[in-house]
């Protein structure tokens, strides 16, 4: 009995897969060192993205061409019986700064928004990658020269963006990806996580307008967000701001928000609309 016990733990011994996080890690440090016809190691992101035991590998790769474009190639790397493969391929050509605008769950599957930004309007070109069924992955959405464009996946929902004023949303529904309706002051807190202060914007007589306090008192790592005031307006606001005073904090594309870096006085000067007139908010950011 003792000998068939030990055989048997030497057999399931044999049998135990390979590390699939050693094998990950394994493989980015290869593409770290790999080049592909002048294409080199630019970033990744590890994602979730159909039904194999371990997750695949989205990598960014750059080549440049002159002072100010490059070319890229976006790859997703799979495992398929003990070996990577690579399970698509797309190139960009001529533009300026390729990168991972978001990334998450879309229905059973994590997926990626790759894109660039262009022009003194930030023009947002962007391309969402995952599968569909959970076996091929590939290009599900291309959006094309979104007006100071992002894009954000959140709460089971991909929302694409005017500066932090939501767009459209889309969701899927029986492994279909669709439209999920209008969007509303609650998709826009939703887009930018709930951040500590709401700067929030009406339509009052058919003119947008700023419903907030003129001073806020914060501390260095809170997020102040500008949307829709009410959780079920579905209106249209297109909005400028720009800062005046003491440098404190920065946008931030990833959060849909303002991001407080150090402490000092800042002064927002949001114009609600296009022609409206600018107000002037006074943010405190403290220790």
């Amino acid at each position: 009995m003792k000998k068939i016990g030990l055989t048997l733990l030497a057999l399931s011994l044999c049998t135990v897969p390979v590390d699939a996080s050693s094998s990950t890690d394994k493989k980015v440090s290869q593409l770290k060192k790999e080049s592909i016809q002048g294409h080199t190691y630019l970033m990744h992101q590890t994602l979730q993205m159909n039904q194999s035991s371990s997750k695949e590998i989205v990598s960014i790769f750059k080549k440049k061409r002159d002072s100010f474009f490059n070319d890229y190639i976006i790859r997703i790397h799979e495992q398929k019986n003990g070996k990577w493969t690579d399970s698509y391929k797309k190139i960009i050509k001529e533009q300026y700064d390729v990168k991972f605008i978001t990334t998450g769950l879309l229905g059973t599957y994590d997926h990626a928004v790759v894109g660039y930004r262009s022009g003194s309007r930030n023009f947002l070109n962007a391309y969402l990658i995952g599968s569909t069924d959970g076996k091929t992955v590939r290009t599900v959405q291309t959006k094309e020269g979104l007006l100071m464009g992002n894009a954000k996946i959140a709460k089971g929902h991909l929302y694409y963006l005017n500066r932090s004023i939501t767009l459209s949303k889309y969701t899927y529904q029986k492994n279909k990806f669709i439209s999920a309706g209008k969007t509303t002051g609650q998709d826009d807190r939703i887009a930018a996580e709930q951040p500590k202060v709401w700067l929030g914007l009406e339509q009052q007589s058919g003119k947008a307008r700023y419903v907030g306090k003129q001073i806020y008192t914060v501390h260095v790592g809170d997020r102040i967000g500008i949307g829709r005031n009410l959780l079920t307006d579905t209106k249209d606001y297109e909005y400028s701001l720009h800062s005046k005073g003491y440098y404190t904090m920065d946008w931030d594309f990833s959060t849909v928000s303002l991001l407080t870096k150090q402490p000092g006085t800042t002064y927002l000067v949001l114009s609600p609309s296009s022609g409206a007139k600018p107000v002037d908010i006074k943010i405190i950011v403290k220790k």
